[in-house]
């Protein structure tokens, strides 16, 4: 039997998503057995089920951590940012975006999506923030990496927009 299907029969058996985790991690390297993105995704969906609340939030979650996770637990690793309880845990490094100016470009960026009525979409999302740095006079940087840090607590995510998307509006304004 491959790991593969033996983690699909035994995820089954084993009961709480914990469980369901520590077997995941032993399935190493999942696109390296040549899986297709919806395979990825069923598996996936075996271990982080908990955490999405509809198809295309968690479409888009796989698709946009792919880049970042090479097995299913790194994909639920990059992923935690989504369902994280406020206030968010702001690892060191990216402490130090959330500081000084950077605080009142993210109350700005507050007020503005407060006043955002339009779609919530990750194609969306972009042009109003352009505009925002264009009329602040800001480079995007110095509201993307306040905003990555306030959003996720990491330096490092997927797409800005796509996070933005994927955690919601209120989770935005409220984070």
């Amino acid at each position: 039997m491959s790991e593969i299907a033996a983690f699909e029969l035994h995820t089954g058996l084993l009961g709480t998503p914990q469980k369901k985790l520590a077997y995941a991690d032993d399935v190493q390297d999942v696109f390296e057995k040549g899986l297709s993105v919806n395979r990825v995704k069923t598996l996936f969906a075996l271990v982080v089920a908990d955490i999405f609340w509809g198809v295309a939030q968690f479409d888009m979650a796989v698709d946009m951590l792919k880049p970042r996770a090479k097995t299913l637990i790194e994909y639920r690793e990059a992923a935690e940012f989504i369902t994280a309880s406020r206030p968010i845990v702001i690892e060191e490094k990216a402490s130090k975006g959330v500081s000084g100016s950077a605080k009142e470009v993210l109350a700005s960026i507050i007020e503005l999506l407060k006043g955002y009525s339009g779609d919530w979409t990750a194609e969306a999302i972009e042009p109003m923030i352009v505009k925002f740095v264009e009329e602040k006079g800001l480079k995007l940087g110095q509201v993307a990496q306040p905003l990555r840090a306030a959003l996720t607590g990491s330096t490092a995510s997927p797409g800005i927009y796509e996070v933005m998307w994927v955690i919601g509006k209120e989770t935005c304004i409220g984070r």
